[in-house]
């Protein structure tokens, strides 16, 4: 996995616990879910999607929250808020 949230599956990247960053996941697609492992610990759960991006909200804001200590979590939630609108966008 590479040195960022996302991990890639066909073309597209979905994101994981910023404590899985440089760890080897398994990814798992049933029906049309991505179910994502991290040894034997289901790390998170992803509707499968043709989107570049795919973010959950809580693994953005904790991502920031280490990149950005020196921030508040009202500042830290405001920017996630932001950043996540502009990969929606993106999908477009």
């Amino acid at each position: 996995m590479p040195s960022t949230l996302l991990v890639s599956y066909k073309g597209s990247g979905y994101s994981v616990p910023p404590k899985f960053i440089n760890k080897r996941v398994k990814l798992i697609p049933i029906d049309n879910k991505l179910y994502i492992y991290y040894n034997e610990l289901l790390v998170t759960v992803h509707s499968l999607s043709s989107n570049i991006f795919n973010y959950k909200n809580e693994h953005y804001k904790d991502a920031l929250k280490i990149r950005i200590s020196s921030k508040g979590d009202d500042s830290i939630e405001e920017m996630a808020s932001n950043n996540l609108k502009m990969f929606d966008y993106m999908k477009k």
